[in-house]
C-alpha cells in the first residue's frame, strides 16, 4: 500500500470497469443521435429512480469520440466529456436527488457513459447508454431534467457496446486502471459496517468467491496472513497486534465460518510480513521498524503462544514503503522486502551479491530534491537474504520502489510486483508497475525521482512484464493450489488501489522469462492487502488498510473439472529443456557473486567471460555481476582484448564499477575501436551506456579526450532510432558539445509525438 500522504487526487473521482461484465455492472454501449442541432450536437437522455439508502458517492464516467459533448445532471451541467480513449470522471454525488434523476448529453458523436452509485458494503446501482436512452435534435425547455416527458423522442442509436468494436476510440474505455484518479477506490471501504459483498465481485469463470468474516469494530484493519502449522489463520491488524481465527465448515455446500478468534500478540506495530517457518512465527513488524522471531516453549499452545519473542533486525528509515513481506525461500533461507523508505541496515555482509551501487545517472536534476521521492536513498527498495537464526544478512537485490513480497516458481525462481510513482505519470522518467524476475545481485534501476534509470540501460535487469498503473500488494504462485493447471503455474499479484487480483502468465526465455497477465477477480471496493493459498488448495484474500472495513474472503474453483493430461509437443520439450539448461547456466554463475580465492576464482572469471556476450540479458548480467566480485587482475586483461562486441562491452561496464581509476582511459581507447554507428540500435545503447558509466564512476576526463570523443559521437546525433537519441543527447549535454542545441531542437521541431 502506498502512503496515505503520497495520494493527493480527488477523494471520489474514482473508476474501476472491466473489460466484460464490470462487478455485476452491464456494459455500456456506444450511442448517438441522428439528426443535429443547430449547434451540430444532438440530446441523449436517461432518467432513474435513487432509492432511499445511504449513498457514499455517485460517479459518472463517459467517453466521446468528438470533442466537448456536454453532461448535465437534473437539469445542471457537470462537465465536459473530452475526446480519449480513457473517460471523463466527474463526481456528481452533490447532485443525486432521492427519487427521479436525469441525465443529459449533447454530442455531435458516439458517446458511452457509466453512472455508478455506490452504497455501504460496496453495494452499486448502475446507469450504463443503451437504446433505451432517448434522442432528439430539438433542445426542448427542460429536456434534461427529470420530470420531462420524452415519450416522443425516439431510442438512441446502439453502435454495439464497448469492446465489441475495432478501433480505439470504440474500444472499451473503461478498462481497470484507465484513469489514474481510480486510485482513490480504496476510500469507498471506510467506515462500512461489513466488507464489500461477494455478489458484487467480478472473478473468472468458474471460480467461486465467499465473504467469510467482516472484521468487527473492535479488530481493526487487516493488513496480513498467514496459515500456521495446524491450519489456522493469523492476520495482522494495522496498528498494532495480532488475531488467530480458527476456520471451521467450508466443505460441501456448507459455507466456511470463523469459529473462534484469539489475540496472539498486542505489542508489534503493523505486522506487514508474517511467516511460519522452522517450527517459529517470523514477524517484519513496520512501525516497530523491526524483524522479529516468534517461539513458543510452551506445550499448550494457549494465548502465550508467543511468549519468546527475540528482536532479530532493526532498521531505520520511514514506514509508507517500509518494511513488507518475508518469504522462505527453496533454498531455506528467509527473504525480506523492503521498500524504499527503508535504509539498509548496518549488518548487511560484505559479500552480498548486490554491492558496487550508485545513482549512476549522468546528469542530475536541479529540481529533484523539492520532488515527492526527495528523501529516499539509493538504492531504494531491496530484498534481504536472511538464515534462519538471524545472524546474516545479505543484500540480494535493489533498485525496486515499494515490492511488498516475493515468491518462487516451480522452477525455484523468484519474481515480484514492484510499485509505480502515481505521481510521475504523465512524466519521461514514469515507470509502470511491474512483474520483475529478481535474480541474484539484480539491479532494476528505480532511483530517486527524474533519475529513474530507462529500461534499455544494459547494468539493470528489465521486467517481465509490465501492469501499468496500480498499486501492489501480495505475490503468490498457485503451486499448490487446486485451481486447473493453467492458474497452478500462475503468480497472482494483488492490487490494493484499483480492486483487484490478477494472474501473471509466465513463459520461458532464455534464463529469464516473458509474460502477460489478466485479471481474476476484482471489485469495488476491494482493496486487497494480502493473499495465501490454504491447506484446502483454495485462495484466501484479506482486504482493508488505511482503517478501511476489513474482510476475509475464499475463492475456490468449482468450474468443471481439468484432468485431462497436458502432453507437450516435441518442441515444447525442447524448448523447456533449453529453458532449463539456460536457467542452471545463470545459476552456476551466480554462484560466483562472492569473492572467491585460487582455482575456485579462476573458474568462476573463465566461466563468467564464457558468457559476456550471451543474447540472454539475464545470462549477461549474471556473467558481469560475478566478474565484479572477483579481483579484476583476473580478467581485465582478457575483456580489454575482446573482439565481440557486445562481450567487450559486457565486460567494460563490469570495469567501470569494479576497477580503478586510471582504466578509464584503457576503456575508453576499446570503445573508440567499437564500429560504433555499424552495429545494432540494441548494442549501442549498450556502448552508449559503458561511456557514461565510465564518466560517472571514474569522472570527467580531460579536454583533449573530450576532443577526441566527440566528432565520433556527434556523426552518430541524430540517430533513426529513439532511444540511442536520448543516451546520445544526454552525453552530449555532458561533454558540452557545440552541435547539441541546433540538432536538437530541430528533432523537437520534426516530430509529432510528446
Amino acid at each position: 500500500m502506498r502512503n496515505a500522504l503520497s495520494c493527493r487526487l480527488p477523494a471520489l473521482i474514482v473508476f474501476l470497469f472491466a473489460a466484460a461484465t464490470v462487478h455485476g455492472a452491464p456494459l455500456a454501449h456506444w450511442i448517438s443521435g441522428q439528426e443535429l442541432d443547430t449547434d451540430g450536437k444532438a440530446r441523449l437522455r436517461q432518467s432513474w429512480f435513487n432509492a432511499p439508502g445511504t449513498v457514499k458517492a455517485i460517479l459518472l464516467a463517459a467517453s466521446h469520440d468528438e470533442e466537448n459533448a456536454v453532461a448535465s445532471i437534473n437539469g445542471k451541467v457537470v462537465g465536459t466529456i473530452a475526446k480519449a480513449d480513457t473517460p471523463t470522471a466527474i463526481d456528481i454525488t452533490e447532485h443525486l436527488r432521492l427519487g427521479n434523476n436525469a441525465i443529459g448529453v449533447q454530442a455531435a458523436g458516439a458517446v458511452a457513459v457509466m453512472i455508478e452509485v455506490t452504497r455501504d458494503g460496496g453495494k452499486t446501482q448502475w446507469l450504463v447508454t443503451d437504446a433505451s436512452w432517448r434522442r432528439s435534435a430539438k433542445a426542448a425547455q427542460g429536456w434534461d431534467e427529470p420530470d420531462f416527458d420524452a415519450a416522443t423522442w425516439k431510442p438512441a442509436m446502439s453502435h454495439g457496446q464497448v469492446g465489441a468494436a475495432t478501433g480505439t476510440i470504440r474500444a472499451n474505455p473503461f478498462l481497470p486502471n484507465k484513469i489514474v484518479d481510480a486510485y482513490n477506490s480504496w476510500r469507498l471501504a471506510a467506515r462500512n459496517e461489513q466488507a464489500t459483498d461477494p455478489k458484487s465481485i467480478t472473478a473468472l469463470p468458474g471460480f467461486t468467491v465467499e465473504l467469510i468474516r467482516s472484521a468487527k469494530l473492535d479488530e481493526d484493519s487487516w493488513i496480513a496472513l498467514a496459515f500456521d502449522p495446524k491450519g489456522r489463520l493469523t492476520i495482522a491488524k494495522e496498528r498494532v497486534g495480532l488475531l488467530r481465527m480458527t476456520l471451521a465448515g467450508g466443505t460441501g455446500n456448507t459455507p466456511m465460518t470463523v469459529s473462534r478468534v484469539e489475540k496472539l500478540e498486542n505489542s508489534l506495530l503493523e505486522c506487514r510480513g508474517l511467516l511460519y517457518a522452522h517450527g517459529d512465527l517470523y514477524v517484519n513488524a513496520n512501525n516497530s521498524r523491526a524483524l522479529y522471531r516468534l517461539r513458543d516453549t510452551t506445550p499448550n499452545d494457549n494465548i502465550d503462544f508467543f511468549n519468546d519473542q527475540k528482536l532479530l533486525l532493526r532498521t531505520e528509515g520511514g514506514f509508507g514503503h517500509g518494511r513488507n513481506h518475508l518469504t522462505m525461500g527453496p533454498d531455506g533461507a528467509i527473504y525480506i522486502t523492503h521498500g524504499n523508505d527503508v535504509r539498509l541496515p548496518a549488518s548487511i555482509a560484505r559479500n552480498s551479491p548486490y554491492k558496487r551501487f550508485d545513482v549512476d545517472r549522468l546528469i542530475a536534476s536541479p529540481w529533484d530534491g523539492q520532488l515527492d521521492s526527495a528523501g529516499e536513498q539509493t538504492p531504494g527498495g531491496h530484498v534481504l537474504r536472511m538464515d534462519k537464526e538471524g545472524t546474516t544478512f545479505e543484500l540480494f537485490a535493489a533498485g525496486f520502489r515499494n515490492p511488498m513480497g516475493v515468491a518462487f516458481n516451480a522452477d525455484g525462481e523468484m519474481f515480484t510486483y514492484d510499485a509505480d510513482m502515481e505521481l510521475d505519470l504523465g512524466a519521461p522518467w514514469y515507470r509502470p508497475t511491474r512483474i520483475n524476475h529478481v535474480i541474484s545481485g539484480g539491479e532494476y534501476g528505480w532511483r530517486r525521482s527524474t533519475a529513474k534509470w530507462p529500461e534499455h540501460y544494459a547494468d539493470s535487469m528489465g521486467s517481465v512484464c509490465d501492469i501499468g498503473l496500480g498499486s501492489p500488494t501480495a505475490v503468490r504462485f498457485g503451486t499448490n493450489s487446486k485451481f486447473p493447471p493453467r492458474y497452478q503455474a500462475a503468480m497472482f499479484v494483488g492490487d490494493w488501489a484499483y480492486g483487484r487480483i490478477l494472474a501473471v502468465h509466465l513463459s520461458p526465455d532464455g534464463s529469464t522469462y516473458t509474460g502477460g497477465f489478466e485479471t481474476f477477480l476484482s471489485g469495488r471496493p476491494l482493496n486487497v492487502t494480502d493473499f495465501t493459498f490454504g491447506p484446502d488448495g483454495a485462495l484466501y484474500f484479506i482486504t482493508g488498510g488505511r482503517q478501511t472495513q476489513s474482510g476475509l474472503y475464499r475463492v475456490r474453483y468449482t468450474g468443471p473439472a481439468q484432468t485431462a493430461a497436458i502432453v507437450p509437443t516435441d518442441a515444447e520439450v525442447a524448448a523447456r529443456f533449453n529453458a532449463e539448461k539456460a536457467r542452471f547456466q545463470r545459476m552456476e554463475l551466480e554462484e560466483a557473486h562472492k569473492p572467491l580465492a585460487g582455482d575456485d576464482a579462476k573458474n568462476a572469471v573463465k566461466n563468467a567471460l564464457a558468457q559476456l556476450g550471451s543474447t540472454d540479458r539475464a545470462m549477461r548480467f549474471a556473467a558481469r555481476v560475478a566478474l565484479e566480485h572477483q579481483d579484476p587482475a583476473l580478467w581485465q586483461e582478457q575483456v580489454l582484448a575482446e573482439k565481440h562486441p557486445v562481450a567487450a562491452i559486457t565486460g567494460m561496464i563490469a570495469l567501470t564499477r569494479a576497477g580503478e581509476l586510471r582504466m578509464q582511459s584503457r576503456i575508453l581507447a576499446k570503445l573508440g575501436e567499437l564500429p560504433l554507428r555499424e552495429l545494432p540500435a540494441d548494442v549501442q545503447l549498450m556502448a552508449l551506456r559503458t561511456y557514461s558509466l565510465a564518466f560517472i564512476r571514474m569522472g570527467r576526463p580531460d579536454a583533449a579526450t573530450i576532443a577526441q570523443l566527440l566528432p565520433r559521437l556527434e556523426a552518430m546525433y541524430p540517430s533513426p532510432h529513439r532511444l540511442v537519441n536520448l543516451d546520445l543527447c544526454e552525453l552530449l549535454a555532458f561533454l558540452d558539445s557545440r552541435v547539441l542545441r541546433e540538432r536538437t531542437f530541430a528533432l523537437i521541431d520534426a516530430t509529432d509525438s510528446p
